[in-house]
């Protein structure tokens, strides 16, 4: 049995071989393993996974096989099959994709988790707060003051059942766009917009026309124009911008962006209430490294304004699920505000740091329909609840180069609550435990020539 391995190991591992040889290819396999618990993450699981980077000439790719038994929420995912490493466990979707990359294009397509804000911490727009998702994203730099951005979302595929023609799923889909403009060296300025729409896959008027989202969705609903079309998606508008200071000042970064959530031009009522934002500052000082990002939204943004469920979360079937684990963009939602504060030192082979933040939030139900008398109230309600919720986060973060091989990262931390769903003087506290380790193997030419010599298992694997 460990010959046939062995065998079985090195064919593979020839496979791989020969072709970074015939076609000039990088190739990197790695393993990893994971362990977390948090306020998504309820129970104390584990993750493992193999992968493989590539790259040749101007192409990227990327894939990943995972296993893992976290439980989402309360919820306990139950693999359907009998064939599996371990018990408890499922597999779901690692990231699968396909990158093309030059100065002027750039091109990407698979199942991806994107993140598209100017934040790290807070994204608006789209954030990588689940798993990936079939999507197209590609970027077209004409000029050096100029650039185009456009992904392209696939969230849910429509399903019919073929034994009574019943639409059991329905197709889900979220496009986004950026312009950017570059004036200066320092300086960035850009528009943002995004649309989640339903009942199909492709709109090529959205993809096509050069009118914003909520134009194009307007045009079509010119009354009795012979184009008319029924459609009522949720569209959203943004802008941004961005500063990039001196080499020699401590102060390396600072953005301001703000998120519009059910903009229409035809209607002034819609829009004006619901308000997404996030700030932030970066300072560098030598090996030392902070960062600041302030983020919040006012109540009902992202939340459901009529009878089509189009709120902003991806699962819109399971409310129960995490907020943070279900929200397209802004992973907190509605009617919250944010600060995280972060710290990180560097030395040779390791880094260390501290975080905080701190969290406040009130009524957050976006697959409810607006309330009838929502227009009486203030354009602008946030944080108006008699009892908010508020928790604060604190922690120590680090990350170490074993070897060359092998690195390893990890958080350790405590959430406190006060005031847990609303509910005055109901008080918990969350433990925070992450740690990831990965081993990471490169064919070079060094390995080649050893397999040709049949001395493979003699390369220095760590």
């Amino acid at each position: 049995m460990g010959k046939i391995f062995k065998r079985r190991i090195m064919a593979l591992f020839l496979f791989l071989f020969l072709f970074s040889i015939a076609f000039s290819y990088t190739i990197d396999v790695y393993a990893f393993f994971q362990t977390k618990e948090n306020k998504i993450v309820s129970e104390q699981g584990i993750m493992w996974g193999l992968g493989v980077d590539a790259q040749w000439h101007d192409f990227t790719f990327n894939a990943e096989i995972l296993e893992t038994n976290y439980v989402i929420g309360d919820i306990k995912l139950k693999w359907p099959q009998k064939v599996k490493l371990f018990e408890d466990t499922y597999y779901p979707f690692g990231e699968s994709v396909l990158t093309y990359s030059i100065p002027e294009f750039e091109l990407s397509v698979g199942l991806q988790s994107l993140n598209e804000g100017l934040g790290s911490e807070y994204p608006l727009f789209i954030s990588s707060n689940n798993t990936p998702y079939p999507s197209l994203k590609t970027i077209f730099r004409p000029f050096d003051w100029l650039s185009f951005q456009q992904d392209l979302l696939f969230l849910r595929t429509g399903y019919i059942n073929p034994l009574n023609n019943e639409n059991t799923q329905v197709v889900k889909s979220v496009y986004y766009r950026k312009t950017t403009f570059h004036p200066f060296d320092f300086l960035n300025v850009g528009f943002q917009e995004a649309v989640l729409f339903m009942g199909r896959d492709l709109d090529l008027y959205y993809l096509f026309s050069p009118f914003p989202y909520i134009n194009s969705q307007d045009i079509r609903n010119t009354k009795n124009a012979p184009w008319y079309s029924p459609e009522n998606d949720n569209c959203m508008v943004g802008g941004f911008v961005e500063f990039n200071f001196p080499g020699n000042s401590p102060f390396k970064r600072g953005f301001a962006e703000v998120l519009v959530d059910d903009w229409s031009w035809s209607n002034d009522e819609a829009g004006v209430r619901k308000v997404a934002w996030n700030t932030g500052l970066d300072v560098s000082l030598g090996r030392d490294f902070l960062a600041f990002e302030f983020a919040g939204a006012s109540r009902y943004t992202f939340q459901r304004t009529g009878q089509y469920p189009y709120q902003y979360v991806r699962y819109d079937e399971y409310p129960e699920l995490p907020l943070e684990y279900n929200m397209i963009g802004y992973k907190y939602g509605e009617n919250n505000a944010a600060l995280s504060v972060k710290y990180t030192r560097t030395f040779e082979t390791a880094t260390l740091g501290l975080h905080g933040e701190y969290l406040v939030f009130g009524h957050r139900d976006p697959f409810s329909p607006l309330p009838p008398d929502w227009k009486e109230h203030d354009h602008f309600r946030w944080l108006d609840d008699p009892v908010l919720q508020k928790e604060t986060t604190v922690g120590i973060h680090g990350s170490w180069n074993v070897t060359d091989n092998i690195t390893s990262s990890g958080v350790l931390g405590t959430t406190f609550v006060q005031n847990e769903d609303l509910v005055k003087d109901q008080n918990s506290t969350y433990p925070r435990l992450e740690f990831t380790a990965e081993y990471r193997f490169s064919i070079t030419e060094d390995v080649v020539e050893k397999m040709k010599n049949g001395e493979f298992f003699e390369t220095d694997f760590f």
